[in-house]
């Protein structure tokens, strides 16, 4: 290896003789988690699937402060080559307009799964009297819904999966306590100049059992238009802004929780008059996002829980496009349609073995997907799930393009 600057000879030096000190002093932990999937539809069946390894860089070099990063790699196997089009109803295709026949519909949308190797989080926190900053590449979670968060406006959820962690995000968050119960949080995430910023702000109140917030939020957008003239697709930019209520809290032992977004619809004054896109994004009026859940836990440790979640995003059944769908895989919405329920059951045969269910409904379309899991835990750092997945609905609905999903997950910790 040849250095042909020598700044980079320095740091380099400067690593090998006090990389022994600077390591000492940090904790290092982290996990390995590998993941298979067999995925059925009408007329093909594919597995897919991955390895992670997750290392995890805590150092406190004072009192108030700590510095934390972790490094992330994950390599797929399996299939890595997607299409689209096969969790695309055939009726919602566009079709393609250099042929004769109104059968012909567009059959390849491509997507590829690539290995990552990247910093999921980098962080600097200071933690003085008044206030708490953090600075860098960090976890942001504004919401209180479990399976959708309406007021979150850094991350998108998987119905899915919607406990798993999320990708860190660049921003300056600042913390401070006021009075008796009470927190104020601002958040920052920098673009390239300030009106592409996103910025976040949040007030929190306990009272009694019940934490109550208030937030507002700003960020710009891109929504996707298909022309289905050339097969081409526009994005429009425009800046939207949130206000939000969350409600977290207990009584008589049954957990419940509301959260509410409001947003604009300054999409509208950036849709030229010749746009092909459906109006149904840039009418006159604001979009509410809202989510009400209960959950509880009996004496023998049964757990239930329902969410029920509600969105103007979404569109009524004879109003959905292949333009809907293209918003939707980009993660632009929360939902093809405009009602969902979402619950789970979880039971705890002892220690070790827990079995449950979680079930996604259309209440729209009618279609659902049921969610049989098993974890198995052996001691402390090892964890095995099975998770299965059954789709249920017309051929048409949102869920009824699949039929059978089978997941085997496998985390060790270290």
């Amino acid at each position: 290896m040849k250095f042909k600057n020598k700044y980079i000879k320095i740091i380099f030096l400067t690593i090998c003789i006090f990389g022994s000190k600077i390591f000492a002093s940090v904790d290092m932990f982290g996990y390995f988690e590998s993941e298979g999937d067999y995925i059925m539809f009408e007329n093909d069946d594919y597995y897919f699937g991955y390895n992670k390894i997750r290392l995890d860089l805590l150092g406190i070099p004072g009192d108030k402060v700590e510095v934390g990063a972790n490094i992330v790699y994950k390599s797929f196997n399996g299939k890595t080559t997607w299409n689209l089009m096969n969790f695309i109803p055939e009726k919602y295709r566009p079709i393609n307009p250099l042929s004769s026949s109104t059968s012909d519909r567009m059959a390849y949308l491509p997507i590829e799964m690539s290995d990552t190797l990247l910093l999921d989080n980098v962080y600097l926190q200071l933690e003085m009297k008044r206030f708490r900053m953090i600075l860098g590449r960090q976890q942001i979670s504004s919401g209180v819904g479990y399976a959708w968060n309406p007021t979150d406006i850094f991350n998108k959820k998987d119905m899915m999966d919607p406990t798993y962690e999320q990708t860190g995000v660049d921003a300056i968050t600042i913390e401070i306590p006021i009075g008796l119960g009470g927190n104020f949080t601002g958040i920052l995430q920098p673009k390239d100049n300030w009106n592409n910023s996103t910025k976040y702000l949040k007030y929190k109140q306990n009272i009694g059992q019940f934490d109550i917030s208030l937030s507002y939020g700003q960020k710009r957008k891109v929504f996707n238009c298909f022309n289905y003239f050339d097969f081409t697709n526009i994005e429009y930019n425009f800046i939207q802004d949130m206000s939000g209520v969350n409600i977290v809290g207990e009584f008589f032992g049954i957990g419940f929780w509301s959260e509410l977004g409001i947003y604009n619809n300054n999409l509208k004054d950036s849709i030229n008059f010749f746009s092909t896109c459906p109006s149904y994004f840039y009418e006159d009026k604001n979009f509410n996002e809202f989510v009400i859940g209960l959950d509880y836990t009996f004496e023998n440790s049964l757990y239930v829980m329902g969410e029920f979640f509600h969105t103007d995003f979404g569109v009524a059944i004879d109003q959905l496009d292949f333009t809907y769908y293209l918003n939707y895989f980009q993660s632009n919405v929360h939902g093809l349609s405009q009602n969902y329920l979402f619950t789970n059951v979880m039971y705890p045969i002892n220690g070790l073995i827990t079995i449950g269910m979680f079930n996604i409904a259309n209440l729209d379309d009618k279609s659902v997907v049921f969610n049989p899991q098993i974890k198995y835990l052996l001691g402390n750092n090892l964890e095995i799930a099975f998770i299965g997945s059954i789709f249920y609905g017309d051929e048409d609905s949102e869920f009824g393009t699949q039929n059978y999903n089978f997941r085997l997950r496998l985390k060790a910790y270290f």
